[in-house]
């Protein structure tokens, strides 16, 4: 009996294995959908790498979420997206916007385009600001200095890569973004919320319905072994990891390398190529 149920086990198991990878045989086939050169800043190494145990090195598909709103995600977005109309009533049904499950849908991320320059210039201008904020007592030097220099370290270090559309339809979203090499397309999870922000005169607090992007169903990408020996001569303490680098401060941190990434015909990543940088950033 034990040994008919091992059988099971293993014929499930190779089904599965089957199944996934014919998956990425498909997603493989053809053309990519879209291929693009990004940077140690977009791709650092996933959270859980350990030098001594890189038998399955990944990648993180690292995003700039900012301050994580979008003026984009609004509720003509969110109806286009399939959320019904009762559901956008948060008047009367708020409470249910918490607990609303996530939709799969596909986000568009931008690399170097619109959003990382305004993202730029609001930087820019609050190192602009720094001086006049010391001279008027509203901040102390010091405390001026150290934000100067995470600033600094947010523009030389940060991602380029910004959400700035979801839509249901991969296709028409690619219509729409046409430049492959700027505009990924990819797989990921949106649901609505309601936040209570305050209205002009600060006296009540009204509610605001948006979109948020929980998390990109592709960040986590694995790097064939042939492309393993960049990563792994990496100094610790100069690798780069996902997120905005405010603190990373300390003058170490640079950018090592850059990697050339596929997308094909499931929208899904895959490296193509790993290559070295030598003290360009």
């Amino acid at each position: 009996m034990k040994r008919h149920g091992l059988v099971i086990a293993l014929l499930l198991l190779l089904a599965i294995n089957a199944f996934v990878l014919a998956g990425v045989a498909l997603n493989r086939s053809g053309t990519p959908e879209a291929t693009i050169m990004l940077t140690e800043r977009e791709q650092p190494l996933a959270y859980n790498y350990r030098h001594d145990e890189n038998t399955g090195v990944s990648l993180r598909l690292n995003w700039n979420k900012h301050n994580g709103e979008w003026d984009w995600f609004d509720n003509d977005k969110l109806t286009e997206l399939g959320f019904d109309d009762n559901f956008l009533n948060f008047a009367e049904h708020r409470d249910r916007y918490y607990r609303a499950l996530p939709i799969k849908t596909y986000v568009v991320l931008e690399y170097e385009g619109r959003a990382w320059e305004a993202y730029r210039e609001d930087q820019l201008e609050e190192i602009a600001k720094l001086p006049t904020q010391v001279a008027k007592g509203k901040m102390e030097q010091d405390a001026a200095d150290r934000r100067k220099k995470e600033l600094e370290v947010s523009l030389r270090l940060a991602s380029r890569l910004f959400a700035v559309d979801v839509g249901a339809d991969a296709a028409a979203l690619r219509n729409r973004y046409p430049e492959t090499e700027h505009y990924l397309i990819t797989p990921g999870q949106v649901r609505a919320v309601v936040n209570w922000v305050s209205n002009k005169d600060n006296e009540k607090s009204e509610p605001k319905l948006s979109g948020r992007i929980d998390q990109i169903l592709t960040e986590t990408i694995h790097v064939p072994r042939q492309h393993h020996t960049i990563l792994e001569k990496l100094p610790s303490d100069e690798r780069l990891y996902a997120g905005n680098h405010y603190y990373n401060n300390d003058g170490k941190k640079r950018v090592h390398y850059q990697v050339r990434l596929n997308f094909g015909q499931r929208y899904e990543p895959w490296v193509e190529s790993i290559e070295e940088l030598q003290d360009l950033f």
